[in-house]
């Protein structure tokens, strides 16, 4: 191992390195390890990918919200100002209760 100043330079420099984009890469991770993050979404993934069931499932919902959309979004076009609402939250879902979400 190189004890010269130049080799110490270089280690620390090299340490600042892999020290920034660490710093770097956790504002956008929440801190969480990247390679966490991976392993989590190759795993959902590749459950995803064997289970045609779930998969057809998820589509056939994915068509009834984008046609209840496509519906309500031409009904506030041809009659704006009705008052109906595209969906009910449900219960315990406090987000949209305030008066600026009313109409």
């Amino acid at each position: 191992m190189d004890n010269s100043p130049l080799a110490q330079s270089h280690t620390t420099m090299e340490q600042a390195l892999d020290k920034g984009l660490k710093a770097t890469l956790a504002k956008f991770t929440a801190g969480l390890s990247p390679i966490a993050l991976a392993s989590v979404y190759s795993d959902w993934a590749l459950h995803l990918a064997t289970a045609p069931g779930k998969r057809l499932q998820l589509v056939e919902k994915a068509g009834k919200k984008t046609w209840r959309l496509a519906n309500y979004a031409a009904s506030c076009a041809l009659t704006p100002d009705t008052g109906e609402t595209c969906i009910e939250p449900l219960p315990q879902d406090r987000r949209f209760r305030g008066e600026s979400w009313q109409h």
